[in-house]
């Protein structure tokens, strides 16, 4: 699949089956490469690591140079023990991207872990 082909992507999801494990995970990766490789982004647009908290962990990926229009804010996934929000810089980063090129801001965000931090 170099072009992207909607029915053909849905077709090797689907014959990805119902298990969800790490080679899904990595099949699924590989399916969506190529075409998030290939999407415009501009890093002029993107600050890193914008502080919000007092731990180290409490930083921010902000996308888009709007601060007075709309905004998403993506949170990584990870149960609170894992995870970054930049992950491996292209799928999170993605996500900024195609939202600051729509002319919405996305915001990245980290947060701290556990057993560090706890909750409530």
């Amino acid at each position: 699949m170099s072009t992207f082909d909607a029915e053909a992507i849905l077709q090797a999801i689907r014959a990805l089956g119902n298990e969800f494990n790490q080679a899904a995970l990595e099949a699924t990766r590989g399916i969506y490469a190529p075409f998030i490789q290939q999407q415009p982004r501009d890093e002029s647009q993107v600050r890193q690591d914008v502080p919000y908290g007092g731990h180290e962990r409490q930083v921010l990926d902000i996308y888009g140079t709007d601060l007075q229009g709309p905004a998403v804010l993506f949170i990584h996934g990870g149960g609170f023990v894992a995870g970054n929000k930049r992950g491996d810089d292209l799928y999170y980063a993605n996500i900024g991207h195609a939202f600051a090129q729509a002319g919405i801001q996305a915001v990245l965000a980290n947060y701290r872990l556990a057993p560090g931090a706890s909750w409530p």
